[in-house]
């Protein structure tokens, strides 16, 4: 984590947090006093925190915050893991933060698509199939490039793969396309399902 210079920084919080430490121990993690007040030195005793204690750790700070369930230390690591997928960085960056050695690994955290990325999904399917109606800054360059096309006619092979282009360009929908100049567009998809049907007169 860097610095974000804002109240709940985390760099500013650590860095707190170790100058209030009992400067007794070389211990990371220790009890802290019963009572203190903020203006006081040092806030934690020559105490290091039990192994159970730590393992119990977020259990009871879900107690004594009133939240709606327990969590567990796990669920910041999952947290964590599920977040930075959604936000769009790769397995192999994110693996580097978690400690998983296999990006397969992460595919349990990272099972379900973010809300805003099922509407970009949507949109884009909507507008390649006529049926967009308003849509996001993002989606409109597909239907821009769409042009004038009447979706109520067969949508011809070069339109296809114009379109096809653009939502990997634009969505990064991982679909790679080479065009063999055929009646049949050739494409090569990776990491999903597709069915094709093709109609020839």
């Amino acid at each position: 984590m860097y610095a974000t210079n804002s109240e709940l920084c985390p760099v500013q919080s650590f860095e707190k947090y170790l100058s209030k430490r009992h400067a007794g121990t070389d211990r990371l993690f220790l009890h802290s006093k019963n009572i203190f007040s903020d203006d006081e030195a040092v806030w934690y005793r020559n105490e290091p925190l039990g192994v159970n204690t730590m393992k119990k750790f977020m259990k009871n700070v879900s107690k004594s915050a009133g939240l709606s369930r327990e969590y567990t230390n796990h669920c910041i690591r999952s947290t964590t893991i599920t977040l930075l997928n959604h936000c769009g960085f790769e397995s192999r960056h994110i693996a580097t933060v978690s400690g998983h050695r296999n990006e397969s690994s992460l595919s349990s955290y990272c099972y379900d698509t973010s809300d805003n990325q099922k509407k970009a999904m949507s949109n884009a399917l909507s507008v390649c199939t006529g049926q967009a109606g308003p849509v996001d800054a993002p989606v409109n360059a597909v239907s821009e490039s769409m042009g004038s096309h009447n979706f109520n006619d067969t949508m011809t092979d070069d339109e296809l793969v114009n379109c096809t282009l653009t939502l990997e360009a634009t969505h990064g929908v991982g679909v790679a396309q080479s065009y063999s100049g055929g009646r049949q567009p050739k494409f090569q998809f990776s990491g999903c399902n597709v069915t094709i049907n093709n109609h020839y007169h």
